[in-house]
């Protein structure tokens, strides 16, 4: 069962993500690589995965399947292919 955004700050550090990281998150959970991710925002790679250990951090998350669970859960998920694919 998911859980939700509260919930999932609580289990993690309790920090909210900042808007970046809100718009980064949906991003990585649709399977956009790093660097897709990187070029569709415009900032470097390494900005990113900045980005991504902030936000598993933040919200307690190993893996980019739970990052995953949690976009949907959250309803930030986007319709459509992921960018780059088709």
């Amino acid at each position: 069962m998911s859980e939700s955004y509260e919930a999932t700050r609580r289990r993690g550090n309790g920090q909210p993500l900042s808007r970046r990281e809100l718009e980064v998150a949906p991003l990585l959970a649709s399977g956009l690589s790093t660097k897709e991710t990187a070029a569709a925002l415009g900032v470097g790679a390494d900005t990113i995965e900045s980005h991504r250990s902030r936000i598993y951090r933040k919200l307690g998350l190993h893996s980019v399947v739970e990052l995953t669970l949690w976009v949907i859960d959250c309803g930030l998920v986007k319709t459509g292919k992921p960018r780059g694919q088709g």
